[in-house]
């Protein structure tokens, strides 16, 4: 079994519902989850802890194709078109993308998790 923890995000007018939707639909046992928040950019996000059976490129590829269900285009790496942008931050304890995880979104989540601390 594996673990991650993921970044949610989205900017978009129904962001909080689209944040609730993804993660309740997500194909992963969900451990922990934090509340979902806002910041100074208009996103929302929320940050997960889950345990999967999928390997780290099967999980990514899966994420991608969740974020495209829920309206994700090609085009919205602009960042005032993001209805949902998910990053698997950390792997099995291992930090996959640095830069995020020192981000304040990240944090702020990643610091109310009671679980899978690196």
């Amino acid at each position: 079994m594996n673990t991650a923890v993921m970044a949610f995000g989205s900017n978009v007018a129904d962001k909080v519902g689209i944040l609730q939707a993804a993660v309740a639909s997500i194909e992963c046992a969900v451990v922990e989850k934090s509340d979902i928040y806002t910041d100074d950019n208009g996103y929302a996000n929320i940050v997960a802890a889950v345990s999967t059976d999928l390997d780290y490129n099967s999980l990514r590829q899966y994420t991608k194709n969740l974020e495209l269900r829920f309206g994700r285009k090609p085009s919205s790496k602009a960042p005032e078109d993001v209805a949902l942008d998910i990053d698997i931050v950390v792997f099995n304890g291992e930090i996959i993308r640095p830069v995020d995880f020192v981000q304040p979104y990240f944090c702020r989540g990643y610091c109310r998790l009671s679980k899978f601390k690196v």
